[in-house]
């Protein structure tokens, strides 16, 4: 009986040590990575909203790739702007899912060799707001002299309709003073860099 348990505790232990080996083991360096969307106001003033909080996880293997931005972290240079977004548009404090974006993707980085970035076109899909909507465009994918992987974009395009946020960005237009309006399409851009752990 005692050895059937020992063998028993080993056979999970071996388990546990395959199944980590099999997870990611690139995550996100959130020092080292940016994303920012870009909406006009009052047709011609740029806004840009930062996600200094990011986490996520790059699978090499497969290709498989994930970035979450904590919402309540946003960063405009603005405190009143910032709540308004943060409350009004991305309404974080109605659920808890509310709170954070992720978007995943896939894609084959095994041909890239270091200090040849490949240009590429990465489609995926984005959680936001409790709705799932495709996303994606040009991006620039990189691997670096120390092993880390960056995937770089800009240009990509989001509209509000699709993303079902347009009571919300209603909402938020509402408090501001005429002729101040948000657009209903939104930039994107990022350079997202994934280090081996």
């Amino acid at each position: 009986m005692k050895k059937h348990l020992i063998l028993a505790v080993l056979a999970l232990g071996l388990s546990h040590a395959l199944l980590a080996d099999a997870a990611p083991v690139w995550k996100l360096d959130a020092s080292a990575s940016t994303l920012t969307a870009s909406a006009l106001k009052n047709e011609s003033v740029t806004v840009a909203v930062k996600f200094p909080a990011l986490t996520g996880t790059l699978d090499p293997a497969t290709g498989k790739a994930s970035v979450t931005a904590d919402l309540k972290s946003l960063e405009t240079g603005n405190p009143a702007r910032n709540t308004n977004i943060e409350t009004l548009f991305f309404e974080v404090a109605k659920k808890a899912a509310y709170g954070s974006a992720t978007f995943s993707w896939k894609g084959n980085v095994s041909a890239l060799t270091a200090g040849t970035p490949l240009d590429v076109t990465l489609t995926g899909e984005l959680k936001l707001h409790g709705t799932k909507t495709k996303i994606g465009g040009p991006a620039t994918v990189s691997l670096l002299a120390d092993g880390s992987y960056k995937a770089s974009f800009s240009g990509w395009k989001l509209d509000i309709d699709a993303l079902k946020l347009s009571a919300p960005l209603a909402a938020m237009n509402k408090i501001c003073p005429q002729p101040h309006r948000v657009a209903n399409e939104v930039g994107l851009k990022g350079d997202l860099v994934f280090k081996k752990q």
